[in-house]
């Protein structure tokens, strides 16, 4: 308990503490201070020209990926695998267009029309058929195999209705999705 007329001792111990000047030590410039010294010391007389630092140069722009998913298909003829004219000239325009990236994953995904074969077992084989066949052209105009997948869907995901044969020509299609990473620039502040 405090007893009247007494200084608590951590009060005490506080005030020699800021008397050493333990606590009150001036605190250093960083060193991003555009001036070294504004002040002058009291004895001395002030120099003609302060001394001025030049600012750190600013960092070197940081390229920043950004993904980049292109997508594109081409049409077979009913009941078949074998990719036409037309079609390796539409992946070749499509490949040339995405050379500025570095490709991540290509996915390749074959479709039937519900009327190509009897069994929906018989449509997945016949639409894998077709995206093996887009893989091999693209590995052929020089995409890294080990990055595209292929798959083949059957007739489960119809574009169009079954209603007439250019309705179900829409359905016969291979899908292709390539995500790819484009090299850019740090934005400016």
């Amino acid at each position: 308990m405090h007893q009247p007329g007494l200084f608590p001792w951590w009060a005490a111990l506080l005030a020699s503490a800021l008397v050493a000047g333990c606590c009150t030590r001036p605190v250093p410039p960083s060193p991003e201070a555009a001036v070294v010294s504004s002040v002058p010391p009291a004895d001395t007389a002030p120099p003609a020209n302060p001394v001025v630092r030049a600012p750190p140069p600013a960092p070197p722009a940081v390229p920043l990926p950004r993904k980049v998913v292109l997508t594109t298909d081409t049409h077979f003829a009913a009941a078949n695998a074998t990719l036409d004219s037309p079609g390796r000239a539409h992946l070749a325009g499509f490949v040339a267009g995405a050379r500025h990236l570095a490709a991540d994953v290509v996915l390749v995904i074959g479709h039937a029309d519900g009327t190509e074969r009897p069994t929906e077992a018989a449509a997945r084989a016949l639409s894998q058929a077709r995206a093996e066949a887009v893989k091999a052209q693209l590995v052929a105009l020089g995409l890294d195999a080990s990055r595209i997948y292929a798959e083949g869907v059957g007739h489960a995901q119809p574009r169009a209705n079954q209603a007439s044969p250019e309705r179900r020509s829409r359905n016969r299609r291979v899908e292709i999705e390539y995500t790819g990473t484009q090299a850019g620039t740090a934005p400016a502040d």
